[in-house]
């Protein structure tokens, strides 16, 4: 009988929200899995800085021909945006005058930064997918100090699974990438379809949200042991006898998405870092530093590409687990 499991970041001594069930059901394709995946890839985040030319402040000389709103002292409209904590609200008062682009760019750009805080916000800590039952803990994990304290609280009996579901904080990243998803659709309905108002709206969302590199070689990479696994290696495993798994998979930036995809970067985090009570499985990275950039950008030229030994290892887990996979039951 498959147990429950926590996916645990020791270093920020939290828990991701929504790992903690049973491990396939956390990994088949019905369920919105992308959220691991940004846990652990570092987006690239829009400048404050090199803020567009079209929420720039008209110069002085031009500012009679804005209206009422020209003679409003700027630290005015500072002080009001500034209040704003809705990423919405100030989203559709930024685009009601040009006189309030500057600031409300800024604004936006603060809120919504705030609000995609967690993406990438694991990237380079210590991880590990612990089962319930699991007492040890893989070696040199752990420092002197963490290991006392986790045996002093579990008391030798059930170990870090115990410790993390009693003391580890939620990462509550799931429900960060819900409300997230769901931003631009307020502020977009609130204004009519082909008007100037919404081109605006979605020009200052699309220059406030971060983007990935979709050219990018992304891979699932572990600091410690300068190894990782490439997603399009991922997208194009075969499993033998199940010819439908994987098929149609393609790879945008970090993420492997199709209607048939099992097997991404961030389920294959999940498998490597199993650890699970002895007997059962027990990934090779788990506890390691783990980050998902693209390996184009690593500095060190001693990296190895184990995207084969990535694709047998997640391959072998599926196939075994197939009857756990609520949509490949029937296999």
């Amino acid at each position: 009988m498959e147990r429950n499991w926590h996916l645990a970041n020791i270093d920020q001594r939290r828990k991701a929200t929504g790992v903690n069930g049973r491990l396939p059901e956390l990994m088949s394709a019905g369920n919105d899995r992308d959220w691991i995946v940004k846990l652990l890839a570092p987006p690239i985040f829009p400048s404050s800085r090199s803020v567009p030319a079209y929420y720039l402040t008209p110069t002085i000389e031009r500012k009679h021909e804005l209206g009422a709103l020209s003679v409003l002292p700027p630290e005015i409209i500072a002080h009001i945006f500034s209040h704003l904590k809705s990423a919405d609200d100030a989203i559709c008062l930024a685009v009601t005058h040009r006189l309030l682009g500057h600031d409300g760019f800024r604004r936006v750009w603060r809120l919504r930064r705030r609000g995609f805080s967690h993406l990438g916000s694991w990237a380079g800590d210590r991880i590990i997918t612990i089962e319930d039952g699991a007492s040890d803990v893989p070696n040199n994990i752990l420092t002197v100090e963490e290991l006392k304290e986790v045996r002093k609280v579990s008391k030798g009996r059930r170990g870090l699974y115990h410790y993390v579901g009693k003391h580890y904080g939620w990462a509550n990243a799931q429900r960060e990438c819900t409300c997230i998803a769901c931003v631009e659709n307020p502020a977009l309905a609130r204004v009519l379809l082909g008007t100037g108002d919404h081109l605006r709206v979605r020009l200052l969302l699309s220059d406030t949200t971060p983007q990935y590199d979709m050219r990018g070689n992304w891979a699932l990479c572990n600091l410690d042991t300068k190894e990782y696994a490439r997603a399009k290696a991922i997208a194009k495993a075969r499993f033998l006898y199940h010819a439908d798994y994987q098929r149609g998979s393609s790879v945008n930036g970090p993420f492997v998405s199709g209607p048939e995809t099992v097997l991404y970067l961030g389920s294959l985090a999940l498998i490597l870092t199993t650890w699970s009570k002895r007997g059962g499985i027990r990934g090779p990275w788990a506890g390691n530093r783990l980050v998902i950039c693209d390996v184009d950008t690593l500095k060190s030229q001693k990296w190895e590409d184990m995207s084969d030994w990535g694709v047998i290892w997640g391959r072998e887990y599926v196939v075994e687990h197939r009857d756990m996979y609520p949509k490949f039951s029937m296999y």
